[in-house]
């Protein structure tokens, strides 16, 4: 029976998925362990929560997430609001190209009759 799957095809898809997978940027930055001056707090919130929502948090996320930090939390980002980042979110392109890894690898060990 000759195979309909083309080796070449898979290793493509394989790569494809790679290189999708790792494209995406990782970033990360320092956050001081404890602001030079601590400066109070309740000012420092409102345009802290702004910055949140802009990042993609609803009010009420943004609120908590405020709501969590200390003064001195607070009093480093107000000073630097450009560390403020999402994260934790693998993104859907990730695990798309994540299962397109796998169901390649997989039909791979099939045609090959090593599975």
């Amino acid at each position: 029976m000759r195979s309909v799957i083309r080796p070449g095809l898979i290793l493509s898809a394989l790569a494809l998925g790679l290189l999708v997978t790792f494209s995406v940027p990782a970033r990360a930055d320092f956050i001081p362990s404890a602001p030079a001056t601590p400066t109070p707090a309740a000012a420092d919130a409102v345009p802290l929560l702004a910055q949140l929502q802009s990042a993609g948090l609803t009010a009420e996320q943004a609120a908590d997430r405020v709501g969590e930090m200390t003064p001195a939390d607070l009093a480093v980002l107000a000073e630097n609001p450009e560390q403020i980042q999402c994260a934790g979110d693998i993104g859907t392109i990730a695990l798309i190209a994540g299962a397109v890894i796998l169901v390649a690898v997989i039909l791979y060990l099939i045609v090959n009759d090593k599975l």
